[in-house]
């Protein structure tokens, strides 16, 4: 799929933004590729949302795994304002456990990656039996982990986990923290993947 985004009042950038979904036997893999169309470096950052579930009424009982050694702090309105080792504290996930009454919205960075550079994200039914990753494959440098608490509707809430692989946080714009700057011509690749397994 593919689609363009014109210059407009706020974002007077060209870009040319194409996705695809390949289904292999490692599962479903999602490439997004935004190229800079127009005459001007362009700011930008990508991420995807999806809400994930292994089965489970409520997300308190299944496992989670993020292979994170970081978290962003946040003020009360979400905008970045520092980062901290997760070690030692609630946010640490990278041996997986139940979420319990854990209340997450929250940034990870630091990602520990394999020999390909590959980063997973898994949630795991409390059984053990089955489960699902969320493949950090290409330019995705934050995975926020959002346990729905703040859904307006009741019967959404805590009944997902969204892992949301980013190019950057919230507020890179501002920031500049991992903002991608799109020279005329240039390209950028977010590339993610999900995979279930188990029966």
């Amino acid at each position: 799929m593919g689609t363009t985004v014109f210059p407009q009042p706020g974002y007077p950038h060209l870009l040319e933004i194409v996705t695809t979904y390949r289904l292999g036997e490692e599962g479903l893999e999602i490439t997004i590729t935004t190229t800079n169309a127009g005459e001007k470096a362009a700011p930008y950052g990508a991420g995807q949302h999806p809400y994930l579930t292994v089965g489970t009424d409520v997300v308190d009982t299944a496992l989670l795994s993020v292979p994170a050694r970081s978290r962003l702090l946040t003020d009360r309105h979400q905008v970045p304002i520092g980062q901290e080792p997760v070690g030692g504290t609630a946010y640490d996930f990278r041996t997986a456990r139940p979420i319990g009454n854990e209340r997450l919205d929250t940034a990870h960075t630091d990602l520990d990656r394999d020999a390909a550079g590959h980063s997973v994200v898994r949630l795991i039914h409390p059984s053990g039996r089955n489960g699902i990753d969320v493949r950090l494959l290409q330019g995705v440098q934050y995975v926020q982990i959002y346990t729905g608490d703040t859904l307006a509707e009741p019967d959404r809430r805590r009944r997902s986990v969204a892992k949301e692989p980013m190019s950057c946080p919230a507020d890179a714009f501002r920031s500049g923290i991992a903002l991608t700057v799109l020279e005329p011509g240039a390209s950028h690749v977010l590339r993610w993947g999900l995979t279930c397994w188990g029966n």
